[in-house]
């Protein structure tokens, strides 16, 4: 392998130390819903970040190639990791049993063996050259096939992430609406720029930014994770306090916090729902 430096490799570096700094973070808190699979979010970020810096900062075609390659690992875990921490933030975690989880990482799973036998087959890219026509060679190509396939589910998981968190955050109490809404950014940042890069419309042409902007993304989360204490207070569906009973409820995260109170608790206590919980 061959490589060369490249300044703007620095930038994922920082990004890849920021998913790795959140992702250590959230392991210690695993006890709490969503913690588990946001440390896995971070986990490929990381991967993500730091085999595109390789890439780029190769100078031959096979060093590129086998760093692109590296990151279909992430193309094909990220839409599902996503989904499993929008399942467990939002109170959905029962659904992820294990036979649903082979069923939603079949096709992923597929791709990666697809990306690493490209060249046999041309399902995920074609007509593969070195584009030095740049500041720096890339890897020039048009894609095949499945590539498509692979792009079109990756979204369908990612759009359902994205409704599950907007339900969750039309319906989450003050608290947990902040909270909620950090991972709702901290999901549609790099998702966005890959979309532009997918569709050929990313401001720095030939370039897939969302490697990079994973530290912004990171910096979002973050916010949750020391202001709101997004992983030390555990969030709880709404819809589990049934507001209209005449007994009060307190709900009590693992760490004997009050995370919710019904109405009729508020009453009882003398002290709103905004003001007890934590």
């Amino acid at each position: 392998m061959h490589f060369q430096y490249i300044p703007y490799i620095w930038l994922l570096v920082v990004s890849a130390a920021i998913a790795a700094g959140f992702g250590i973070y959230a392991w210690r808190h695993r006890s709490v819903p969503g913690a588990t699979p946001f440390a896995a979010v971070c986990l490929t970020a990381v991967v993500w970040a730091l085999s595109n810096a390789l890439e780029m900062a190769g100078t031959d075609l096979p060093t590129k190639l086998f760093w692109a390659n590296v990151q279909y690992l992430v193309y094909a875990a990220l839409p599902v990791t996503w989904l499993a921490l929008a399942l467990e933030y939002t109170g959905r975690g029962a659904w992820l049993t294990p036979r649903r989880l082979a069923v939603l990482a079949a096709e992923p799973a597929i791709t990666v063996v697809l990306a690493w036998t490209s060249q046999f087959h041309g399902l995920i890219r074609q007509n593969v050259i070195l584009n030095s026509s740049g500041p720096f060679p890339v890897i020039g190509k048009t894609y095949g096939p499945w590539f498509w396939i692979h792009v079109g589910y990756s979204y369908v998981l990612f759009a359902m992430s994205i409704y599950l968190l907007v339900v969750a955050l039309r319906r989450a109490p003050s608290l947990y609406r902040r909270q909620t809404l950090t991972v709702l950014i901290g999901l549609c940042l790099p998702l966005i720029w890959n979309v532009l890069y997918t569709l050929g419309l990313s401001p720095v042409p030939r370039h897939d930014l969302a490697p990079a902007v994973l530290g912004l993304s990171g910096v979002v989360v973050g916010v949750g994770l020391f202001r709101l204490r997004l992983f030390d207070i555990g969030p709880i569906a709404r819809n589990t306090v049934i507001d209209s009973m005449d007994d009060g409820m307190v709900v009590l995260d693992a760490q004997n916090r009050i995370v919710d109170l019904n109405p009729a608790a508020e009453k009882l206590l003398g002290v709103a729902a905004s003001q007890a919980v934590g």
